[in-house]
């Protein structure tokens, strides 16, 4: 059974741009259509990629034919424009961000190779349709990264290799365990949340979706100094039976 739009517990885009975002921004150098900067558009936004930077002779919202593919995401997901991309891979190594160019390249490394250092923030670099990203801007980068591929064409859509790297980076590991937990659950459920421990409920509170790290710090202020081992119980009348409740360890949260 497909699941329904209420089950899926879509944001508004008020509370979407209230969600703590990924330290990621993505690049796009001269990308021509303006369907692939829409579906990057609303890959981004799937992922939570902090924002995105259209450079060159990119488009820019709002248009058309970028709604078409965005779906809207163009308005949930920040946006600024810079008309070199040279500029913008300057002013993203002053914000601190490593450049990581989608390349082919003979120093590249496989996207599946490369690990995300924990702490940093990325930026991904992807380049026109025909030709690529710019040399200057592969130059500049910190890192080339290839995506490994092994049929006929050793090509793709630009839209798809971006969505490949956005995911390998939101799938790593984060460094912040009350990140990762917020994250989680409230992907899961928005409804009711216990914190618990082996022999009874401490309290119970609604889970706000403005302020889910804030709530799981305050959950761990409040059992941080009761013995033994603690987990949240996140139940969802409509969506989780007795039988079905997902249980989250914190116990690395609370050490």
């Amino acid at each position: 059974e497909k699941k329904t739009i209420r089950d899926l517990n879509r944001d508004t885009i008020e509370q979407y741009r209230r969600r703590q975002k990924l330290p990621l921004v993505v690049v796009l150098d001269n990308i021509r259509s303006l369907n692939n900067i829409g579906s990057v558009f609303r890959t981004s936004d799937a992922f939570l990629v902090d924002s995105i930077m259209l450079c060159g002779i990119t488009a820019v919202p709002p248009s058309p034919e970028i709604h078409k593919t965005a779906l809207g995401a163009e308005m949930s997901v920040r946006w600024e424009y810079f008309p070199d991309t040279m500029e913008c891979v300057r002013e993203l190594h002053r914000r601190g961000f490593k450049v990581c160019v989608l390349e082919q390249v003979k120093e590249s490394v496989r996207l599946n190779d490369f690990r995300p250092v924990a702490g940093e923030k990325y930026a991904i670099v992807a380049g026109h349709e025909v030709h690529g990203v710019n040399p200057d801007v592969v130059n500049a980068a910190d890192i080339c990264l290839e995506i490994p591929q092994f049929g006929t064409k050793h090509s793709l859509n630009v839209s798809v290799s971006t969505g490949i790297a956005l995911w390998h980076f939101f799938s790593a590991p984060t460094p912040d365990p009350l990140f990762t937990v917020a994250q989680h659950l409230y992907v899961l459920t928005r409804y009711a949340v216990a914190a618990v421990s082996r022999e009874s409920v401490i309290t119970e509170l609604i889970m706000d979706e403005h302020s889910v790290s804030a709530t799981l710090h305050g959950l761990l202020h409040l059992i941080g100094n009761i013995p033994g081992g603690y987990f949240l119980e996140a139940t969802s009348p409509t969506q989780f039976n007795k039988n079905s409740d997902i249980m989250i360890d914190l116990s690395i949260g609370i050490k």
